[in-house]
């Protein structure tokens, strides 16, 4: 009977199963149950590999075809993925991931006749995969308002928002002046690249000795960070996926000069520097908002160590949010509103041999000191956890 009970599984029929089970398990016959649960086990471990299989297959599919260049590869790809109806593992499971591999390895002008595709049907990818392949040309450098077809899509989507608002409306249709020297991915078939964050600036650099630490502080602070002020600072770590990060804000009670902001950083009360020893290094240069929006882009679109982040529109938006949160600019302010008030604070990235960091890929630590010397905010992102 055994044999006859996994003949019958192996072979993908479950007729009759469901009134086999429970006439059984009524007469007490569990042993049949119980070989018939292995079978059933047995089968579902060799379909879910077989579709495993088949995933890794197709989602190389879809790779090669974003990275051949050409419009034909584009269409027979946006085929495919208007044609996807699982959304488990085929191309409409990863449509950011697709916008940026077609924002690589494509020209625009081979990209633009998909942003005239029908986006009526709240259904179609192209609702989602348009705003993400819009953003990721942006940030190459792209001038998108230049090419009609995407012109012409900018214009129909922008009046739809008042209806179906969509995360990346906020961000402009063009490159913005912190948004320079990007880093982006180098991919192929089979491979990727990842870009390391910067190291620290070499200009202006400073180490903090020992004594600073346990010195006296020059202002007195008390930590200000606020839920709403947690989540816009972490936007960017938390997108990435990294291991461990903080986010503080503290309030000084007296002004605070940029050029003692170092020392004062060496002695706060974060858990990131913690464990700082006498021959522990405690680094701190002077960097521009340009760069901090830099790294945090990298933290959000790359992720940590060989992950894969959000990729460039929605990294792009969390870099925008976690700047924002940094520099003290109010919930729903616009993107011109966070510049401005990024513009206007003093940056400094450190590195620290403390027992939070890790020292050895991609940590940053990175504080803002606000126009009125009074307001100090911290971000740090480690790769542990």
């Amino acid at each position: 009977m055994q044999e006859d009970i996994r003949g019958q599984v192996a072979a993908g029929s479950t007729f009759g199963l469901t009134d086999a089970v429970e006439k059984h398990a009524r007469e007490q016959n569990f042993t049949y149950v119980g070989d018939l649960g292995d079978a059933l086990m047995e089968r579902r471990a060799e379909a879910l590999a077989t579709l495993d299989e088949l995933q890794r297959h197709l989602q190389h599919l879809v790779r090669v075809l974003a990275l051949t260049p050409g419009r034909e590869s584009v269409a027979e790809l946006l085929r495919l993925t208007d044609a996807d109806r699982t959304s488990q593992g085929g191309p409409r499971s990863q449509l950011p991931f697709l916008a940026s591999l077609l924002a690589e390895a494509q020209r625009p002008a081979d990209l633009a006749f998909a942003f005239t595709g029908d986006t009526s049907s709240l259904f179609s990818p192209l609702r989602s995969l348009l705003p993400c392949l819009a953003q990721e040309l942006v940030l190459r450098g792209t001038d998108v308002m230049a090419l009609p077809e995407i012109a012409g899509w900018a214009g129909h989507w922008d009046r739809d928002q008042a209806y179906n608002p969509h995360p990346l409306a906020w961000l402009p249709l063009r490159r913005t002046g912190l948004e320079r020297d990007l880093r982006f991915p180098s991919r192929g078939y089979r491979t990727g690249a990842y870009d390391g964050m910067p190291q620290l600036p070499a200009d202006g650099r400073r180490t903090i000795g020992p004594a600073a630490w346990t010195g006296t502080p020059v202002a007195s602070l008390r930590e200000v960070s606020t839920p709403d002020l947690h989540e816009r600072m972490a936007a960017a770590p938390t997108a990435g996926g990294w291991g461990g990060f903080e986010v503080k804000v503290y309030e000084a009670t007296a002004p605070i000069e940029p050029h003692d902001l170092p020392t004062v950083l060496a002695g706060l009360p974060a858990e990131c520097l913690e464990g700082l020893e006498d021959t522990s290094r405690f680094e701190v240069a002077p960097c521009s908002a340009a760069d901090v929006w830099g790294a945090l882009f990298l933290l959000a679109s790359l992720g940590a160590g060989f992950g894969t982040g959000v990729y460039g529109a929605y990294g792009r938006l969390r870099a925008w949010q976690s700047l924002g949160g940094l520099s003290g600019a109010p919930a729903g302010a616009s993107w011109a509103e966070v510049q401005r008030r990024a513009m206007s604070c003093t940056w400094f990235r450190f590195e620290a041999e403390s027992e939070w960091f890790y020292n050895e890929y991609s940590d940053l630590g990175i504080a803002a000191l606000a126009p009125d010397g009074r307001r100090i905010a911290v971000l740090a992102a480690t790769t542990t956890d």
